[in-house]
């Protein structure tokens, strides 16, 4: 694993002839400056770099290969208050100085983030009220414009419960975001003019859940049912007519952690995370379904994710499926899988050196899959540390 380091040794020959040259040109003695401390040496995925606890990156990619991305930060525990702290990186270029988008009169968390057909980036989170005793929490927008300015704050719902924010962009520019409110499903669409609809009720209680939009901009929405026993799919039509929730985990286990994917060729995959308690720990093992003309697919088990496999991204290109998924155990990797149809390869690691868990995923135009992390230090230690990784792979290749 390549780390940067510093040039101390040619450092010290230089220092070494400066000083010679001046015993050389002066009678009188100098001492050599003391060389400087070193400063903290950190692995070059490493994109978030304090002693601040860095969790729940999201990442997008824009229209021109730039990559933004936005995460939890600030607090030296899970129970500190957190901001929301931002890097992007143009095409070919270097990371950009870290911008916080948030103040600390409220608690930010659950950023997701997507990028629209003209290269403005949108940003939604849950904030919470940090008054002893008083929990609420609601859901707040921003928006950047390619120029790099960011909209003022904009709140999508004032109800106190609103959790898990998820946003999707369809390729006519209209930004989709639902969010569990009181477990009841609210739903609201910002047209490309700037113009919010909703928020609506929507016709289900939603709990972890997830969206996509197709080309003709469809939103195609999972989530856990009963608190995690089953994973149920929605349709919103661009007409706006919401259709019947359809179960497609059909499991008599745990079924949760669940993600959408729209294909290539707009195929709906969902994928999720099959947990059989009675069989012991680690024994989970990812699980996917695929919608067609005829309803859905019996779901099948993709070999190889076997473990604690807990986020998840899926990808469906070039007539190939991509897989990354982070284990959700201290002390793992990040994986991948390629495969084609039911026929899946083995599984690929990307060593890190701690513990990686929350990972979040995008592939751009020229089939790049971009992903971030969470990534655990030092466990058990005095420097334990959360720290965002980056890490930019071609899987086809």
């Amino acid at each position: 694993m390549d780390i940067e380091t510093y040039g101390r040794g040619m450092l010290k020959r230089v220092i070494g002839v400066i000083f010679l040259a001046g015993v050389i040109l002066s009678s009188s003695c100098h001492k050599a400056l003391p060389l400087p401390e070193p400063g903290p040496q950190y692995d070059p995925r490493n994109i978030s770099r304090n002693d601040t606890y860095s969790v729940g990156p999201s990442i997008a990619v824009g229209p021109d290969g730039t990559v933004y991305v936005v995460w939890m930060d600030g607090g030296h525990n899970e129970y500190d208050p957190s901001r929301l702290y931002f890097r992007y990186k143009p095409s070919g270029g270097e990371w950009s100085e870290v911008e916080i988008l948030t103040d600390t009169t409220r608690d930010a968390w659950a950023p997701q983030i997507a990028v629209d057909p003209s290269n403005n980036l949108h940003l939604v989170w849950e904030s919470d009220d940090p008054t002893p005793g008083v929990w609420r929490s609601n859901i707040h927008y921003r928006m950047r414009s390619p120029s790099g300015e960011w909209s003022d704050v904009e709140v999508l719902s004032n109800t106190g419960t609103a959790l898990q924010p998820r946003i999707a962009i369809d390729p006519s520019g209209n930004v989709h975001v639902v969010w569990n409110d009181g477990l009841k499903m609210k739903y609201a669409k910002r047209r490309p003019n700037g113009v919010w609809e909703g928020p609506e009720i929507g016709p289900i209680y939603i709990e972890n859940p997830d969206i996509a939009v197709d080309v003709e901009g469809g939103l195609h929405l999972i989530t856990e049912e009963g608190g995690g026993n089953d994973i149920d799919y929605l349709y919103l039509s661009p007409s706006g007519e919401w259709s019947e929730p359809v179960n497609v985990s059909q499991s008599r286990y745990i079924s949760w952690y669940g993600s959408v994917a729209i294909g290539e060729d707009q195929t709906v995959y969902v994928l999720w995370t099959d947990e059989d308690w009675g069989a012991g720990l680690q024994t989970s093992i990812i699980y996917y379904s695929i919608k067609t003309e005829n309803g859905w697919t019996e779901p099948d088990s993709i070999p190889g994710t076997r473990g604690m496999p807990r986020a998840k991204r899926f990808f469906d290109y070039a007539g190939k499926h991509v897989l990354v998924w982070a284990d959700g155990r201290y002390g793992e990797d990040i994986h991948y899988l390629v495969g084609n149809g039911r026929i899946w390869g083995n599984p690929q690691v990307i060593d890190t050196p701690g513990g990686s868990i929350a990972v979040d995923a995008v592939k751009d135009k020229e089939g790049n899959i971009h992903m971030v992390w969470s990534e655990l230090l030092n466990l058990g230690t005095s420097d334990e540390n959360w720290e965002v990784f980056y890490e930019e792979i071609n899987p086809l290749n």
